[in-house]
């Protein structure tokens, strides 16, 4: 047995040298021109592989690529989960591998349907077989999202595509957040991403996410959110705030094949498709939170913070009975962040935050920071706690007082708000002064160096739109735009999309 073995295993690693030989040498075996950007291939027999890695816990992932029978545009359950052409009923997440003392379920929420309205399928341990608790999940659509949550006893395994690969050109429905019929019911939609090419979530939206009232205004991927919503940076408790913009938990959101984002749309989007700029990735990732640990789960709520003072913060934690739910870090020059709660199962009667600084003590007001609630309804900010049953899409809290009288005199500027965002040529400011202040406008690059001076002059009191053309050849990325005005200085990034 030990000879036979050993003799599979040398003509196994002939067969792969000589795949790699073709792979150098470019011979028609890979002649298919089959792309790919951060996912693995390897091959099977005549065919190329698309190998998707997974990690023990929580995956969100699509099935862009499958075996379909002809005429369909899904597979079933088993075939979707057993794809592999050399695996065969051994399954993509081979049920060898499996800690046999956790839970294994694979998740969808069918269009159209309520928030957390899921289908779903567990693992079997008897019967060693994925078995459907819902008949919904037995069709696995290539367009979908899913949430799959397995522990295998490996480090690391591999969800491998085979089949008819998704047309890039694929148009799909989504369904508007609001459900006309009934305004009580938000809907969400569970997209796949089935373009090879990796690419900034913004590129790969396209108009979708551009304009002051962009058709998508919220987007959750497994390691980011972005939230096109109101904020007010300053402190400001009452009206005019500042407008709404794009904040996301990380300036690097890139979307890979085999990706899954939840997308909120303003209205029925008929025949939604991705774009592809062919533009790489360009933005660097964040440090992520190290002081403040929490456990991930299959959904989060985003937190847009408006900070007070970001001196000497590095990190922000979110609580609920002691217990860290979601953490961020802090950048120098943030003015908002986005942090992302995993409150599900949590009974306290309130969230609460904490920040941390590394270098030194931070007194007890600035630790554990009081917070005003944006109600999205008055457009007001409210003394009132963000309960952790609370089933918002998103939520907005501001660490700012209410400034007094006299600190609107020192700090004239009430609100600022730019646009497009990103932005591409040009972009427009709309800018609401206390009272008459010299102004200064100035962009940055994120090392902290003046590239141009866009604005330079009086402003009176009240409101101003400005429009100017962005510097040429301005590099496509992100910046920070830095306003001036007497003793006063206000930030808000800007994203480059040419």
């Amino acid at each position: 047995m030990r000879a036979l073995v050993t003799n599979r295993f040398f003509r196994k690693t002939l067969f792969l040298n000589f795949l790699l030989l073709l792979m150098l040498c470019d011979l028609p075996l890979f002649s298919q021109q089959h792309k790919s950007t951060g996912n693995v291939l390897q091959a099977a027999n005549d065919q190329v592989v698309d190998s998707i890695p997974l990690h023990p816990g929580w995956n969100w992932i699509s099935f862009p690529r499958l075996r379909l029978e002809p005429g369909q545009n899904y597979a079933t359950l088993d075939r979707a989960l057993n794809n592999h052409p050399v695996l065969a009923n051994q399954g993509n997440i081979q049920p060898e591998t499996f800690n046999q003392d956790k839970t294994h379920v694979f998740y969808n929420n069918p269009p159209g349907l309520t928030d957390n309205q899921l289908v779903t399928a567990e693992w079997d341990r008897p019967l060693a077989d994925w078995v459907p608790i819902d008949n919904e999940i037995e069709l696995t659509v290539q367009d979908r999202g899913y949430k799959l949550e397995f522990y295998p006893e490996a480090t690391k395994t591999f969800l491998h595509l085979a089949g008819t690969v998704e047309s890039p050109a694929h148009e799909k429905f989504l369904y508007a957040a609001t459900d006309p019929a009934n305004p009580a019911r938000r809907r969400e939609n569970w997209t796949g991403y089935w373009l090879y090419e990796t690419q900034d979530i913004f590129d790969a939206l396209g108009s979708y996410a551009q304009g002051e009232n962009p058709a998508i205004y919220g987007i959750k991927h497994q390691d980011w959110s972005c939230v096109y919503t109101e904020w007010t940076p300053y402190g400001i408790q009452e009206p005019p705030y500042p407008g709404k913009s794009w904040q996301c938990s990380q300036r690097q959101t890139n979307i890979r094949y085999g990706d899954m984002v939840v997308l909120r749309a303003s209205a029925d989007i008929p025949a939604f498709r991705w774009s592809n700029h062919g533009q790489p990735p360009y933005k660097a990732p964040d440090p992520g939170p190290v002081y403040y640990s929490y456990a991930l789960q299959d959904d989060y709520t985003p937190i847009v913070i408006g900070l007070d003072s970001t001196t000497g913060v590095t990190e922000i934690g979110a609580f609920v009975n002691d217990s860290c739910v979601g953490a961020c870090s802090v950048i120098a020059g943030d003015t908002v962040v986005v942090l992302n709660a995993y409150m599900n199962g949590f009974s306290g009667d309130s969230l609460y935050f904490e920040q941390y600084s590394p270098l030194k003590s931070l007194p007890a007001d600035r630790r554990r920071p009081a917070y005003t609630l944006l109600d999205r309804q008055s457009g007001r900010y409210e003394r009132k706690p963000i309960s952790p049953r609370s089933r918002s899409e998103y939520h907005v809290v501001s660490f700012r007082e209410k400034q007094s009288r006299e600190s609107t005199r020192e700090m004239p500027i009430l609100a600022i708000r730019v646009y497009p965002n990103p932005a591409s040529g040009s972009i427009g400011m709309d800018i609401n002064m206390a009272h008459e202040a010299p102004c200064e406008i100035v962009l940055h690059n994120l090392m902290g160096q003046q590239l141009a001076e866009l604005h330079h002059g009086l402003l009176g009191k009240g409101s101003h739109r400005l429009s100017t053309p962005l510097p040429q050849g301005l590099a496509k990325g992100v910046y920070m735009l830095k306003v001036m005005a007497g003793k006063s200085q206000a930030q808000q990034k800007l994203i480059v999309s040419h």
